[in-house]
């Protein structure tokens, strides 16, 4: 692996991390309780082609 597939790779997690918690943010909002929020969020990262997330990533991430 080059640096810049390193780059790249590590620039997509970043993207995917503010998203994740935008989403979280626009969850709550919505009025969604934490699992609800997990299944949503989750639905969109198999769409992105991503690994799903856990319930604590939702937990730590709710009240921010």
């Amino acid at each position: 692996m080059n640096k810049f597939e390193e780059i790249e790779i590590y620039g997509e997690q970043i993207y995917y991390r503010g998203q994740k918690k935008m989403k979280i943010r626009e969850y709550k909002k919505a009025k969604l309780s934490q699992s609800e929020a997990l299944e949503e969020l989750n639905i969109w990262l198999k769409s992105e082609g991503q690994k799903p997330n856990t319930i604590s990533f939702i937990k730590h991430n709710w009240n921010k």
